[in-house]
């Protein structure tokens, strides 16, 4: 039987590694997501609202064929992976950086690029930044790194997400080549192509991080994430539309983008559902800021090659591909010129409020560090060790009757018998 110094001794030791535990996971930069998060609400532009002329007329700007050569030269260039810790991954970068350096040059006081580079892998993101008259925020992201799930074949990525990569710089090129008057914005508009995308957001949650430190006002921010593919939505007989992720988008921002879509694409929305942190949008939530998701179809008319070798061109609809590029021209042209004022606390809704699943904490816990994760694995496994011997030395001895030698008391036995003998 265990000694009760014994039993204490060892439940405090496991109670001392669960509170080593604890201070881990609280010790982590996502730890707040277990609460409620506030997002900040702002009055987006009613339709009536809209500057429908100026938009239309970028808009107009958006060239197909464009957009088509563009997607394949970057699928040649970058056809074997951009993997986010990667020479690869980080030449990727640095080729969108350099192209973009040029594109700066066309209003070196209003138009800047710069590299936010990340301390734990390679590639660093990217960020093309219109200044407005303010600093206010209004935020397009896409990702630039590809993963395939098997480590050992390449991966392309042509949907997921050099079809995302390829609207941005459309919208960029179509907002030079219109000539807007960039003066005349509001608000400072960034393009951002963000790194690790596909290991949970690290590069974003990393950019909005250090904008929250910083104490920088994001106003709105849509990501686009495979824009290409509709074969699926054909073949089950749906209509051509954007799927709207209505699980990981804030309320406002989110019915804003639905108007959107309903003033200057060709298109209609249907609502889905990821049911799980997906993509970048997630990052502008973590931390307070509103954010979008737009992609090519409901979830379950997505492109079922990505991350896989055969995530190609060849499935591209480039058609459809045109209608994002005019929802993030849209999206860009009417909230540049937007002031942005917080809706009252009275007029927010619970839905404002957003609150990230236990499962989503752990997946974001355990991204966001390798070797914390791997201490907290090591921890658990050894708590639960003790704990089952433990329980295991309480139930054995309850079981069973233990004797000490030194209590053993010689008996007598029968005078029949020649001689007395010790019963052990």
């Amino acid at each position: 039987m265990i000694k009760k110094k014994e039993f204490y001794t060892q439940f405090g030791i496991i109670c001392g590694i669960l509170l080593v535990f604890a201070a881990l996971l609280r010790s982590s930069n996502v730890y707040h997501v277990l609460n409620e998060i506030h997002i900040e609400t702002y009055n987006y532009p009613e339709n009536a609202d809209f500057h429908v002329v100026t938009t239309d007329s970028v808009i107009s700007s958006i060239s197909k064929e464009r957009i088509g050569k563009r997607l394949e030269g970057l699928s040649r260039i970058f056809h074997d992976g951009r993997f986010y810790n990667s020479e690869k991954g980080y030449k990727s970068s640095l080729y969108l950086y350099e192209k973009l350096q040029k594109v700066a040059l066309a209003d070196y006081e209003r138009l800047s690029v710069e590299l936010f580079n990340h301390s734990s892998w390679k590639q660093p993101s990217v960020i093309f930044r219109i200044q407005g008259k303010s600093d206010n925020l209004v935020i397009v992201g896409c990702h630039v790194d590809s993963i395939n799930l098997n480590p050992l074949k390449e991966a392309p990525g042509v949907d997921d997400n050099l079809s995302g990569v390829d609207i941005l710089l459309e919208t960029i090129d179509v907002l030079i080549e219109s000539n807007v008057n960039f003066s005349d914005w509001q608000n400072t508009v960034e393009f951002h192509f963000y790194a690790a995308e596909e290991m949970s957001s690290l590069g974003s949650r990393d950019v909005f991080g250090a904008y929250k430190k910083h104490g920088k006002r994001v106003a709105a921010m849509l990501q686009q994430d495979m824009t290409g593919f509709t074969k699926k939505t054909f073949e089950n007989g749906m209509p051509e539309h954007f799927g709207l992720v209505v699980d990981y988008s804030s309320k406002q921002l989110m019915q804003f983008v639905r108007r959107i879509i309903s003033e200057y694409t060709d298109i209609k929305s249907i609502d889905t559902k990821c049911n799980k942190v997906c993509s970048d949008q997630i990052s502008p939530l973590i931390f307070g800021y509103p954010g979008a998701y737009v992609l090519e179809s409901v979830i379950e008319n997505s492109n079922p090659y990505i991350h896989t070798d055969q995530d190609l061109i060849d499935h591209i609809d480039v058609n459809h591909m045109v209608q994002h590029a005019k929802l993030v021209t849209a999206f860009v042209s009417e909230l540049s010129v937007w002031i942005p004022k917080y809706l009252n606390e009275s007029m927010q809704s619970d839905q404002d409020l957003f609150r990230f699943s236990l499962y989503d904490f752990f997946i974001l816990f355990a991204t966001s560090s390798t070797r914390r994760t791997i201490w907290c694995i090591i921890l658990v496994a050894v708590a639960i060790s003790m704990s089952v011997t433990l329980i295991g030395d309480i139930f054995s001895g309850e079981n069973s009757e233990t004797v000490d030698p030194d209590e053993v008391i010689p008996l007598r036995v029968s005078q029949n018998d020649n001689s007395n003998r010790k019963i052990k």
